[in-house]
């Protein structure tokens, strides 16, 4: 499903990481490998707490994939000087520098480590144990595994042709803005691809005033457009005079809605769409204006 809106947006990108093992063996670290292990540790520590809040590893589909890696590139310049650039490579092969600095003389510096993405090698078999995936998106370049500089031992990486991006599931889309009577409309637009899917969309007004909104929209309306079409198909003022008001209540709840007062002048709709492209307007059904907030929110494939 593919997104496009008006206003500024919120994303929900669920995800969820498994546990792992980091096996060590004794030796003498540099004081650079020790802080590179720290930022490890980090990174590591904070796969561990999401794995925590999970049910269980068993039930988790996948494992948590690298976007970025921390990866050294050694250079020699025209005037014979030599130089270690580190930085991050993204999956979409861009090298995104940190710092440079100076390589002695004394440093033994290959011919094979010069104009490379370079990663430690310890930190190359810790990734590959955060889970099946975690390196999915690079690979070892080359029929050499490590390359030694001076007494440090690296590893070239470069992106595979098969990285993918599209990790995590965009759940829910909102702007907030005022709408005026005979003003503009606050408007999103999403895509639905390969099959249909529920959507929950929602006008909310009168419910901000909850939220510390000093002046809600009074009596919000939504309309939903085909695209290229200029005839509403969907349409909605109130929504607990909606024949599905329970069921926009109990969606409401399990996708992390905030609930919608009995009562309230707010508008909602749920309802199943074909793939296609969609707008929503949302306006005001009375001659006062106010900030309204306009939600999408797409429903889990069951």
């Amino acid at each position: 499903m593919r997104w496009e809106f008006s206003e500024a947006s919120r994303l929900i990108l669920p995800g969820k990481m498994p546990c792992f093992s980091l096996m060590c063996q004794k030796r003498r670290y540099t004081n650079d490998q020790i802080t590179l292990v720290m930022h490890l540790l980090r990174y590591l520590l904070g796969a561990v707490s999401l794995a925590l809040v999970s049910s269980s590893a068993e039930a988790i589909p996948d494992s948590p994939r690298l976007f970025r890696l921390p990866v050294f590139r050694f250079t020699i310049d025209d005037q014979g000087g030599r130089w270690s650039h580190h930085g991050q490579l993204d999956s979409f092969g861009t090298f995104h520098l940190t710092d440079t600095s100076s390589v002695p003389e004394s440093v033994s510096l290959p011919a094979q480590a010069l104009n490379r993405n370079l990663t430690h090698e310890d930190a190359w078999i810790a990734y590959t144990r955060i889970g099946p995936n975690a390196v999915s998106n690079f690979r070892i370049e080359g029929e050499v595994f490590t390359i030694q500089v001076g007494g440090r031992f690296y590893a070239p990486v470069v992106v595979r042709d098969d990285a993918r991006y599209d990790i995590g599931d965009l759940v829910n889309i909102s702007a907030r803005s005022v709408v005026t009577p005979g003003g503009d409309p606050l408007i999103g637009g999403f895509v639905i691809e390969n099959q249909a899917r529920r959507v929950l969309i929602r006008g909310v007004g009168p419910t901000l005033a909850g939220f510390g909104v000093a002046a809600p929209l009074p009596d919000p309306f939504i309309e939903v457009y085909r695209h290229r079409s200029n005839i509403v198909f969907l349409f909605n003022d109130d929504w607990n005079e909606h024949f599905d008001a329970a069921e926009i209540q109990q969606v409401s709840a399990q996708i992390g809605a905030f609930p919608l007062p009995d009562g309230s002048k707010d508008a909602a709709y749920l309802v199943e769409l074909p793939p296609g492209a969609y707008t929503v307007h949302l306006t005001t059904f009375g001659a006062t204006g106010g900030t309204g907030l306009l939600e999408i929110y797409v429903l889990p494939i069951e």
